[in-house]
């Protein structure tokens, strides 16, 4: 089990923390928010397939199987979109009015999805690094999500802090754990410099995401502000 863990700290990594975020949920949230937390990971799963463009441009993670994209991908997206709606639950989880509606959920999910492809894959495609076409995709649908939601300014303004300082923590610890983890970054792409011991790329990377998904949550499962609550 210590070869396996020291092998592939990738996927038990992703894993570990997954099962963190599942547990804080269900634990610390009320019962709607937990759910939404989960729906919230599940919503985040698909985005997995764009992490083949980063392989080798701007990390290496050895997976199982030595592919250029694993199970642990899907786990990590999981992952990180649970998270950034953990965060902003535990702020504003009583103001929060959550009625799920599946079939609404599942076209606004299919609308984002080829916008959000739409945005991403020409500029990868050019031949801009895969970070700076994901930034400017999150640049792009940000605003519009808000416009959609003008509530919603308060779950950007959380999210951004929130996810930047918790993924710092989170890869510092996993980088404490794994010291040698750090090196699957690219030190010689544009955004593999270390800032605070983590690469620049996953700061800022943290920062567009804390702002964007708690927006696409709020949109997808129609999530509306209770005022006065």
């Amino acid at each position: 089990m210590r070869e396996f863990i020291s092998t592939y700290p990738y996927f038990v990594g992703s894993a570990a923390y997954s099962a963190v975020v599942v547990v804080l949920a269900l634990t610390t949230l009320r019962a709607a928010q937990a759910r939404l937390t989960l729906w919230s990971g599940v919503l985040g799963v698909p985005t997995f397939i764009y992490l083949g463009y980063f392989e080798r441009v701007y990390w290496h993670p050895r997976r199982i199987g030595g592919l250029s994209l694993g199970f642990e991908d899907a786990l990590l997206s999981f992952m990180l979109a649970a998270t950034t709606w953990y965060l902003a639950a535990l702020v504003f989880g009583g103001r929060l009015q959550v009625e799920v509606r599946y079939q609404t959920a599942l076209r606004r999910a299919a609308i984002l999805s080829v916008v959000g492809g739409l945005l991403f894959l020409p500029v990868a495609e050019s031949g801009v690094d895969p970070m700076t076409a994901l930034l400017l995709t999150y640049l792009i649908l940000t605003p519009l999500l808000w416009w959609q939601n003008r509530w919603a300014w308060r779950l950007v303004a959380i999210g951004i802090p929130a996810l930047a300082l918790t993924w710092l923590a989170a890869l510092r610890f996993f980088f404490w754990v794994h010291p040698e983890a750090v090196l699957v970054w690219n030190p010689q792409g544009p955004w593999g410099t270390l800032i605070a011991g983590v690469p620049r790329g996953e700061l800022v990377w943290a920062a567009g995401y804390g702002g964007l998904w708690p927006l696409v949550t709020a949109y997808v499962y129609d999530v509306r502000w209770r005022p006065g609550a």
